[in-house]
């Protein structure tokens, strides 16, 4: 894993996938805003929850990723940001409440009709 950050990250064939994550860095830089789509931002609280492996850094790292996912909910004119308590990473695994929720209050917002199909 830390060969892959130290510089692998950046050639498409060290990832199963082999996305190119130097152009989509590029291409999510260019993004200046969303108009009004609509968008909810969910941040996990990971650097803080217990055992997690940041110590005494834990909560000034918290605080950089909540300011850096704020910034994204930024790009909509209709968007939310919501911090997760007591989630990792895989927040959908640790609180698929909160998901849950969310995608049905997106749902809701913009109306059934628009997500016509089979039940």
């Amino acid at each position: 894993m830390r060969a892959f950050w130290s510089g692998r990250w950046r050639d498409p064939a060290s990832n199963p996938e082999a996305i190119d994550l130097v152009a989509c860095q590029v291409a999510a830089r260019s993004i200046t805003g969303l108009g009004s789509l609509p968008l909810r931002v969910i941040t996990a609280s990971g650097f803080t929850i217990a055992g997690a492996p940041f110590g005494a850094a834990g909560p000034a790292l918290q605080e950089q990723w909540n300011h850096l996912q704020a910034r994204l909910a930024m790009l909509s004119t209709d968007s939310a940001h919501e911090v997760v308590a007591d989630s990792g990473h895989f927040i959908q695994s640790d609180r698929p409440d909160v998901i849950v929720q969310t995608v049905r209050d997106v749902i809701t917002k913009l109306g059934k009709s628009q997500f016509a199909g089979p039940d």
